[in-house]
Formats: structure tokens, sequence, C-alpha cells
């Protein structure tokens, strides 16, 4: 569990210029004041804050830092260097923020461990479940890689251990008398970053040729690689020698969650197919009286090519094939309902509650907002007493009299078993509208930042927008709302209308699931957003960045042909104009592994930032050109698209 602070400075200050122009401080350190670009004075201008001078080098701007004030009330200058009589002031107020106890004995003060989380008196079946971790079916280690001589593998291929040779030097080629190991990657030496090395394997014993399979790299530098986690579960009719039969798969990966209904291509063949993809039992005649396990190829031109797994039937002749185990549900010891922690929110500095605008508590999953105060010497503290409590929690279990503050109950990672299980993001934002300025203006949101993924799936897991995508949508000068458990009702309700730029990360709509048909959407976790949703709505956004596969889809064929292609299909085309008339739309042109897509959309959204050498930040175009010439020999970086207005830029600093 995270630990909560315990306090935050949080300031703010607006100040009235004689021009009408208005001076803005804001941060939580580093607290800054700027002037409006009408108020000029060739000479510059002097701050002065509590008596003191914090005018920097330029005469124009100043950073204070300010965590060494005491909450209260300071005053601060703003005078013409010309016009030595020219001046104004205003209040800035030092707000102190803590969570406090609500009842008991220590009712008021600081709480300064955890902020307890609320558990039913049962305890049965309310701590996190175990889950298990996909059969790993290929792993393989090099010793090193070396250009000027023959390199050596150590390949674990389902349960054989073998040490592979390479054919000559820098072919990437292993082999022995019974593997040959094909790395179709060549950069794998970049000890800073996590490898994705395409292999194909052929076990000659096994009957097995040029299986192909996603490897990630067990840690930076280590050059030790084992294929993607993919969970399967397959149901079949039977396996039948006198009739045709059907198979039933599920397919959990790291680009998406995919089911099919197949249909075996003759009796006795143990070759299933659909539109698009098709499956391979290896070896097996017939199913037999006991738990049976199977060897399982699939190929869908894109993803898999002849990758072969493991499935192990749940029981005798259940004909329901996995790779992984069912969750196993744990629980907690009981505890009585008063150990529950109860608190409340204090604000240090000030005591009027009209001049609080809103106060915001938000977890991964929640946020609260409806916050009101008393006044309290000096102080406010809030009306409401709060508890955390996991978000799959009844609510009939909780006691009434609390504001109920939910949070993400549970997180699987399916590569780190020394994970925690239980994380606490707890985040403080105050917009306090406190300055002794006779005009203020509470900040609209005009960004949003969604996600919307599940969050009990190893797709889900890894993704940070906050820190990717808000902070430099907030660097730029934009209020960025978030919500990293979206719904397509509150998206839509919500959030949507009235924004300027838009961020999401979710699965994209495809007709079948797969690439090859078309796109028709964002999918998020309860529904889709498509065009017929956005084109009533009369939106303007100035960029739009879509995280999802096919997002900007640019081939039906392969992802050779949209790597290549530069041209969106009219479906794609036709979402993306529903954003407005003046959109920027960025996507992907087909399917994209949801971190690799986040951290390369990260990166052009800072290429997007203000530039010194140029004066003004980068347009769209010239963002997607530099993350392209930062990324040559990544492929998969050309999926990248920009489509729509992309001759602008957003940055707001040269607005």
């Amino acid at each position: 569990m995270s630990q909560i602070a315990e306090e935050i400075d949080i300031e703010v200050i607006v100040a009235k210029l004689p021009q009408e122009e208005y001076i803005v401080g804001y941060g939580t350190q580093n607290i800054k004041f700027e002037v409006g670009t009408e108020s000029h004075d060739p000479s510059g201008f002097v701050f002065e804050l509590a008596g003191l001078d914090v005018t920097d080098a330029n005469n124009s701007i100043a950073g204070v830092d300010i965590s060494v004030f005491l909450p209260g009330e300071y005053t601060v200058v703003l005078r013409s260097n010309t016009f030595t009589d020219l001046e104004d002031t205003a209040t800035l107020i030092v707000v102190k923020v803590e969570f406090v106890y609500a009842e008991g004995e220590n009712e008021g003060e600081v709480i300064e461990a955890d902020l307890g989380v609320f558990t039913p008196c049962s305890g049965v079946n309310a701590g996190v479940p175990i889950y298990d971790t996909p059969d790993t079916c290929l792993s393989f280690d090099f010793e090193n890689l070396s250009t000027n001589s023959l390199d050596d593998v150590d390949l674990e291929y389902f349960y054989s251990c073998t040490n592979l040779t390479e054919t000559g030097n820098d072919t990437l080629v292993f082999t022995n008398a019974g593997f040959t190991l094909t790395v179709f990657d060549s950069l794998l030496n970049d000890s800073n970053v996590l490898e994705l090395a395409r292999v194909s394997v052929t076990d000659f014993s096994s009957g097995i040729t040029n299986a192909q399979y996603n490897c990630w790299e067990t840690s930076a530098s280590s050059l030790s690689f084992e294929n993607e986690p993919t969970g399967i579960i397959i149901s079949l009719s039977d396996l039948n020698s006198n009739i045709v039969d059907t198979m039933a798969i599920d397919i959990c990966s790291m680009q998406g969650d995919f089911s099919f209904n197949l249909t075996e291509t003759l009796s006795k063949s143990c070759c299933f197919q659909t539109t698009g993809i098709s499956a391979s039992i290896l070896a097996a005649s017939t199913l037999t009286p006991n738990a049976d396990s199977l060897h399982l190829a699939l190929s869908d031109f894109g993803l898999y090519s002849n990758t072969v797994f493991a499935v192990t039937e749940t029981g005798s002749q259940t004909k329901i094939f996995k790779n992984f185990d069912d969750p196993v549900p744990t629980s907690l010891s009981d505890i009585e309902v008063p150990d529950f922690l109860a608190w409340k929110v204090k604000i240090h500095g000030f005591s009027d509650p009209e001049k609080v605008s809103s106060l915001v508590l938000s977890t991964s999953v929640h946020e609260y907002e409806a916050m009101t105060f008393t006044a309290n010497t000096f102080s406010l503290i809030s009306d409401q007493k709060f508890i955390i409590v996991p978000e799959d929690v009844t609510l009939e279990d909780v006691p009434s009299g609390y504001e109920i503050i939910k949070i993400d109950a549970v997180q699987i990672d399916w590569t780190d078993e020394d994970a925690e299980d239980l994380t606490l993001s707890f985040e403080e934002y105050a917009f306090l509208n406190i300055s002794g300025c006779t005009k203020t203006k509470k900040v609209q949101p005009d960004a949003v930042v969604l996600q919307s993924l599940p969050w009990k799936h190893r797709v889900g897991q890894g993704l940070d927008p906050e820190n990717r995508i808000r902070k430099p949508y907030i660097a730029m000068g934009y209020s960025a709302i978030r919500d990293y458990n979206a719904s397509v009702s509150d998206t839509l309700n919500k959030y949507i209308k009235g924004k300027q730029l838009w961020y999401s990360m979710s699965h994209g709509g495809l007709a079948d699931g797969t690439p090859y048909s078309q796109f028709n959407g964002l999918a998020f976790v309860d529904g889709g957003i498509t065009k017929t949703q956005l084109e009533p709505l009369d939106l303007n956004y100035r960029l739009v960045v879509a995280d999802a596969c096919c997002s900007a889809h640019s081939s039906q064929v392969s992802v050779y042909e949209a790597r290549t292609s530069s041209t969106l299909t009219q479906k794609a085309r036709d979402f993306a104009d529903c954003f407005g008339p003046d959109v920027g739309y960025m996507g992907w042109g087909w399917m994209m592994t949801p971190i690799a897509a986040q951290i390369w959309s990260s990166e052009f959204v800072n290429n997007l930032k203000f530039v010194d050498d140029l004066g003004r930040g980068r347009t769209i175009q010239e963002a997607h050109s530099v993350f392209l010439g930062n990324h040559t020999n990544d492929n998969d970086a050309r999926l990248m698209k920009v489509y729509g207005n992309v001759n602008v830029n957003i940055e707001k600093r040269m607005e």
C-alpha cells in the first residue's frame, strides 16, 4: 500500500493590473509570477513578496520557493521600473492541506500513518485473489552478442533444454540437430530498455516448423527472453473422427482480448478455421477419458503465425482447455468495524469557506468533488467524514454516515511475482479562489485524458497516462481532466464537450476483432464510442491522440502495407473527422501493444512542447517527423499516423 502524503502546499494568486491584465502565480513549491503581454514596460517590472525583491535576472518573471512559508496571507507587489509610482498589489495565501482523524480520541489530529482501507467484517474472499501466469512456451538466453564471432544461445522450448550455435557471423540463426531458432530483430544490445524480439522456432522431433513468437527481454541488458504472456481458453465440441467438430477460443494478450468460433475444415483433420484465424491441434486424434493436454498452433496472418501453445483440460472430459489456472480466492482475518479509519480534510491558511471553489479527492478509479467546509480557527475542516473502500466491496457492508472513496481492488502482473497486489494512488488537488482581487475566473478544463482498459487484465498493467500524457498537456498550458477507468456514458456526457485536446487509451473497435476488418471506433470497457455517437456533439478539438489498435487504420491487407501507407481508410477518416473541422488526429495504422503505443504517444506529445530554437511549439506534422527521425530502425514506429489539420502547433505559450 502506498504511503499517503501528510501535507501538500498549494497556492494560487491572481492580481489585477491597471491595464486590466492579470498576473498569475502557480505551483506548489516554486511559485511563478508572470506579467501579461499587454502590460509592457521596456525597463521591466519588480516583484516583491512579503517585502522581499524576488525579481529574476530578466526583470520580468520571478520564481520563489515558498515551501518554507507558514500558512497565511502574504502581500505581492508588482512595480514598474520606468514609473516607480505605478504598482499593484495582491494577496498570496499559502495553504497546507492535511488528513486528520474524523472521530475517536485522536479526532482532529494529523494522521501520521497510512490511511486505512475498510474491510468487511467477515473477511471471506475479501483478500486479493491469487492469479496464475499463462505458461511460458519459449525462453532463450544469450551469453553475449558479438559481431565478429559465432554466438551461442541456451533454448528451452516446451520443457526441452538445449544449446544452439549461430550458423554464421551476425546471421542470428541458431541451430543444432534438433532445433532451429531464428531471430528477426537485430537490435538486441540496448542496455537501457526491455527489448522485443520476433523469433521463429523449429522443433524437428515434435513436428513444429517455423512457429513464430513475440518475446520480451526479462530485464534490461539481460539478453534473456521469454515469449509474450498469452492466455488461451478453448472449448471443443469433441475430436470425433466421423464428424466436423467446432472450437470456441478466447485469447487474452498484450494486444487485447479476442474471441472466435471456428469449424473443423474436414472431419479428423484437427484443423479449425474462421475468417482471419486458424487453429490446429498437433498430434491429437481423439480425446481420452482423462484430462488431456494438447498443443495448439495459431495463425492469423499478423499477430500469430503457426504460434504453438500448450493447453490442459480443466477436468476429465470437460473439453475445456486452458494454459493458466482460475484465480484462487483468498480471505482476510475478521476485522471489527470500529477498527477502520475515518478521516477528514483540513486546510490551514484561511477560514472563509466561500474562497474554496473546488477540491478533488482522486484515486485511479474514483473522484470525489462534493466537499464542503466549516471554519475552524484560521483553518477549514471538511464537513464530510471519509473512508477508503475497495471498489468490489458490497456497499451494503459499509456503515452509514461516511463518504466512500473507492480504490482499485485488484491488479495482476503476469511478469512480476513480487509486485504488490494492492496499490493505493491517492492524489490531492485543491483549486482555491483566494486572491484579494476584484475579478477572478475559475479555470475550465480544456483537455481530457482517458484510459479504458480492464485493470484486472495484463493488458492494462504498466500504463502511466498521468505522467506520460497528462503532465505534458499541463506543461503546455492546458487544464486536463482525467479518468483512468473511463466509461462510455461518463465520457460522452461529462468529459467530451468543450475540450481542445483528447487522449484515450483503449482497444480499437474492429468488426471481427482483427486488423483485416473495418475500424468502427474506440472500444471502452463498457461499450464503443463510434462515429454515430460523436457526430451530433458538434465537437471542435485541436488534437486527438487515440491510443487504440487501428485507430488510424491505413491497411486491411498486412502490417507491412500499413507501415508504408500514409492514407487512412475511409472508416478511420470518418471517425477522426467527428472530432471537429480543425482537428489534428494521431493514431495507429495497425495493431499495437498498449505500453509501446503509450510510450511512443508520450514522445510525440512531448515533441509538441515549446522549442527555444523555434520560438514556438512544433506543429503536429513536425512532431511526427521528429518522432520518425528518432526511430529510423523501428519498423513499427511507422505505424504512427497523423491526419487532418496537422500544420498547427498547440503549445499555449505562443498564444
